[in-house]
């Protein structure tokens, strides 16, 4: 469950900034999500551009169906 959410995190953070998915294989990037928990999950590049294009879908849906009660 807490890998699912760090999934949803990391996709909303690349997607609403921009950025690239390939930003998760920085190491960079790594050192600091792994920070004081080494442990951390981070998916990679893939993972992330398949959890945005999933988290689209379902927004793209919910705002349909809001267009649809609203007109």
């Amino acid at each position: 469950m807490l890998n699912q959410v760090n999934r949803i995190e990391i996709a909303k953070w690349i997607a609403k900034g921009q950025r690239p998915f390939s930003i998760v294989e920085d190491d960079g990037f790594k050192s600091l999500m792994k920070t004081g928990c080494p442990d951390y999950y981070i998916p990679s590049q893939y993972t992330v551009a398949r959890d945005v294009k999933h988290i689209f879908k379902k927004t793209r849906k919910r705002v349909a169906k809001m267009l649809q009660v609203i007109y």
